[in-house]
């Protein structure tokens, strides 16, 4: 038996703010020359090592280049570009 679907048009108020381009922090990633770096706060740590990966592996932004990230101080870290 074949079910039938029909596909409508998704109005604004479905869509909202759950896109997920608009949760997307603008870290400085792009404006970083080697050997410079950021301070974040540490509980950032997971959303910039996640950022780095999405930039890295899916969108190839930063295709190539290589980031560390260190904690400095109990509440601060910061993120090197090293290659």
């Amino acid at each position: 038996m074949a079910l039938n679907y029909k596909v409508k048009k998704a109005t604004s108020e479905m869509l909202g703010d759950f896109a997920r381009g608009r949760k997307r922090i603008n870290y400085p990633f792009l404006k970083m020359k080697v050997g410079e770096y950021f301070e974040a706060a540490k509980k950032e740590r997971m959303s910039i090592y996640n950022a780095i990966k999405h930039r890295r592996n899916y969108t190839k932004e930063i295709e190539g280049w290589v980031f560390t990230i260190k904690c400095i101080s109990k509440e601060k870290v910061v993120v090197i570009r090293l290659k």
